[in-house]
C-alpha cells in the first residue's frame, strides 16, 4: 500500500537498462528455461538471442492476470519471437505454454531434456564463441535491427558493414582456413 510511484518508475528503468545491455550487447546471449518463465522472467529470458527451454518450461506474459501490463520488455520481445497476433492472445489471457508449444509457435529455439540442457547450451555457447567477436556483434547489431527497418535500409546498413568485414583479417583467414580444408578434401565447413 505504501509504493512510491517514483521508486517504481526508477526500478523500472534500471531493469530495462539490464535488459537494454542484453539485447544490445556485443555477444551472443543463451538463455536456459528449467521452469516457470513468467511475466518479468519472460521479458529476461526473451531478451536473449537463442533461448532453450527442458521439458519442464512453461511460459506467461501473467500480467493481466495481477491487473499489471507488461514489462521487462516482453511485449516487444514476445510479438518478435511468436508474431504480433499470438502475442496479444498470450498478452490478454496470461495462459501457460508448456515447452513443446513453445517450439512450435517459435518462443524458443529448442526443447532439451532438463538433464542435457546445461551440456547442450554449453556446447553451442562453445561452438559460437570460437567465430570472430566483431562478426558476431555486427551480425547481432543487424539482425536485432533488420525488423525495425525496411528493405531499402537493411540493404545499406549491410552494404555499410560488409565492405569492412570483406577487407578484414579475420575475413581472410577464414577464407585460408576454408581452402584448407577443400585442399585435404574435407569440405568448407567444420
Amino acid at each position: 500500500d505504501n509504493l512510491d510511484p517514483t521508486f517504481l518508475n526508477q526500478s523500472m528503468r534500471r531493469l530495462g537498462e539490464v535488459i537494454l545491455r542484453l539485447y544490445e550487447g556485443p555477444k551472443p546471449v543463451i538463455t536456459e528455461v528449467d521452469g516457470f518463465a513468467v511475466g518479468g522472467g519472460l521479458g529476461l529470458a526473451l531478451a536473449s538471442d537463442i533461448t532453450y527451454a527442458t521439458e519442464r518450461a512453461q511460459f506467461s506474459m501473467g500480467f493481466i492476470k495481477i491487473a499489471a501490463t507488461p514489462d521487462m520488455g516482453s511485449s516487444f520481445f514476445l510479438a518478435e519471437r511468436v508474431g504480433l497476433v499470438k502475442a496479444k492472445e498470450m498478452a490478454f489471457t496470461g495462459d501457460i505454454v508448456g515447452a513443446e508449444e513453445a517450439l512450435r509457435i517459435g518462443l524458443v529455439n529448442g526443447v532439451v531434456a532438463h538433464e542435457e540442457i546445461s551440456g547442450e547450451v554449453m556446447k553451442l555457447a562453445s561452438y559460437i564463441a570460437t567465430k570472430s567477436p566483431r562478426t558476431l556483434a555486427d551480425t547481432k547489431r543487424m539482425m536485432n535491427r533488420s525488423h525495425l527497418l525496411d528493405l531499402r535500409s537493411v540493404l545499406e546498413l549491410e552494404a555499410s558493414v560488409q565492405p569492412v568485414m570483406l577487407l578484414s583479417e579475420e575475413h581472410r583467414a577464414a577464407i585460408r582456413k576454408i581452402f584448407a580444408r577443400w585442399e585435404q578434401g574435407l569440405g568448407a565447413s567444420e
